[in-house]
């Protein structure tokens, strides 16, 4: 008797249901989506999440932020025959760095169904990481001053890790770089070398920044490199400097006119497309340990056999004694010059040199 009774009533919940149009409802159903779980930054604009639910009438569905109750909007069904909609919230942002929960409730006969989604939002910038000393090390940093020593016929390469680290993944990052023989945004983070972002020798500016994109709306993007409110990390790219290789130097021979050379060999940097030669060579003596003599230059550097080579005169009591000896050091300097005219930075290099008579 008592089971029949039960049927009835269910009959009737059906019957009424159908009359006013709204699917019979035996339970509540509420699911965050996102395995509950979602990650975003301190400078977004606003943080868009989405839920499953059953189709119902009235307040019975509520989500709670903060102690305010937020407004959401339905997606539609998830399928033809399903009465489980998808819905969408926004919450406003920005929102402080950390963890914050927003909870969703929905109440159907007298029985609630509670679900809770958090949410992770995490600095806008780059990873600040820890050496093995215990010191900091700044991601950005490091990939800035790497942009800034950029020369001409590079190519350009670096590994961004967001502050996120691992959370949110790589395809929801674009780097954009311009000035390189590409202008195509990459997927991620990450330059490879393999990439050929290559700075040709034309380059006037070369400028990269990453941006993040929320996937769940696309009114919502952050940059995180450069942190600084900068549009782009910007870098005026020259020729490469030369490279300097230390050469010998001779031996003494006459006692009464103690006359040593040293050389070295200056190469410059090699472009497919133009020929660089070098230019402002100089070769500075920055130590010498020749007891009673003084060392001092004789002329300017002259390029001979592939080598620039300068003389060197010994300035003391003359004849010189046999046996006597030293050692200098030699800073060289130079620069590499193209056709228009345009330098390099320059290249520096110390040299040591023993003296002998």
């Amino acid at each position: 008797m008592k089971t029949t009774s039960i049927a009835i009533v269910l009959l009737t919940a059906m019957l009424m249901s159908c009359a006013t149009g709204v699917p019979y409802q035996e339970s509540p159903f509420i699911k965050w989506e996102h395995g509950g779980n979602i990650n975003s930054f301190d400078k977004a604009s606003a943080y868009t999440a989405s839920f499953l639910a059953k189709r119902t009438t009235g307040n019975s569905t509520i989500l709670e932020f903060q102690g305010k109750q937020l407004d959401f909007a339905s997606l539609g069904k998830i399928q033809e025959n399903s009465d489980i909609e998808s819905f969408k919230v926004q919450i406003p942002g920005p929102l402080a760095i950390g963890q914050h929960i927003i909870t969703a409730k929905q109440t159907v006969g007298g029985m609630s169904a509670i679900d809770t989604l958090i949410l992770n939002v995490h600095p806008t910038r780059l990873a600040i990481t820890m050496s093995e000393d215990g010191q900091e090390i700044s991601n950005e940093e490091e990939i800035t001053g790497l942009i800034k020593s950029l020369s001409k016929g590079d190519v350009l390469e670096f590994y961004a890790i967001p502050s996120s680290g691992l959370r949110i993944p790589g395809e929801q990052f674009r780097t954009i770089i311009k000035g390189t023989s590409k202008d195509v945004p990459i997927i991620g983070t990450s330059v490879h070398y393999s990439d050929n972002y290559s700075i040709p020798l034309e380059a006037e500016k070369i400028s990269v920044k990453i941006n993040w994109q929320d996937p769940l709306n696309q009114n919502v993007s952050v940059q995180l490199f450069p942190s600084d409110g900068s549009e782009f990390v910007e870098t005026i790219p020259g020729l490469k400097r030369p490279r300097i290789v230390c050469g010998d130097i001779s031996r003494i021979t006459d006692g009464n006119d103690p006359i040593f050379y040293v050389s070295c060999e200056i190469k410059p940097p090699t472009y497919v497309s133009t020929i660089l030669s070098i230019d402002k060579v100089k070769l500075e003596i920055m130590e010498q340990r020749i007891q009673g003599y003084k060392v001092m230059p004789l002329g300017s550097p002259i390029l001979t056999n592939g080598k620039w080579t300068i003389a060197f005169k010994l300035d003391g009591k003359l004849p010189l004694p046999k046996g006597i000896g030293g050692s200098i050091k030699v800073r060289i300097k130079a620069v590499a010059k193209s056709s228009n005219g345009e330098l390099s930075p320059e290249a520096t290099k110390t040299c040591k040199f023993n003296v002998v008579y």
